[in-house]
């Protein structure tokens, strides 16, 4: 008897580190924050827009930079992905940029890396506060579907989150 593949035939086996490269940002300390130049994304910024930024004035290099429509996975402690939209920032470590490799889509990696959040904590370090490590992460398989698929997917889903934020916004009134 042959097994029968819970997947289309033409979704492909693979990892998350094959998807994305996953850029951690910069360790900064607090006597590095300013009060000009650009923003610095901790990980309270990533999960509550009406937290005060710091700022870092000093040049620092390219892979730390991030802006609009980059991906963002938060690894440690509050375990989250999104598409951040606040403008040109610098990443702060706990974070990585997320960028993707040749045959991966933006918005379905961002729905594929929440979706996986609790799996990957499971398998993660710490107890009460959850480290995702690189060694976890780049490894993991997941089964994808070809880009153009990836694409429509992701679509969906941003769909349907659009629809659940402002259901939640009709009941928080």
């Amino acid at each position: 008897m042959s097994e029968v593949s819970a997947y289309p035939s033409d979704w492909r086996a693979t990892t998350l580190g094959a998807l994305a490269d996953y850029v951690n940002g910069y360790p900064f300390k607090p006597r590095d924050w300013t009060t000009v130049g650009l923003p610095i994304v901790r990980i309270a910024q990533m999960t509550d827009v009406t937290v005060a930024f710091d700022y870092f004035a000093d040049p620092l290099p390219p892979d730390y930079r991030i802006d609009s429509g980059d991906l963002l996975f938060s690894w440690s402690a509050t375990l989250t992905a999104l598409i951040w939209q606040r403008g040109p920032a610098y990443l702060n470590q706990h974070i990585y940029k997320v960028i993707p490799k040749n045959g991966s889509n933006l918005g379905f990696l961002h729905h594929l890396l929440n979706q996986l959040i609790d799996p990957l904590a499971n398998q993660s370090h710490g107890t009460t506060m959850k480290h995702i490590t690189r060694g976890d992460l780049l490894p993991y398989p997941v089964t994808v579907p070809p880009l153009a698929e990836q694409s429509r997917i992701a679509a969906v889903l941003d769909t349907v989150d659009e629809a659940i934020a402002k259901t939640e916004a009709v009941i928080a009134k």
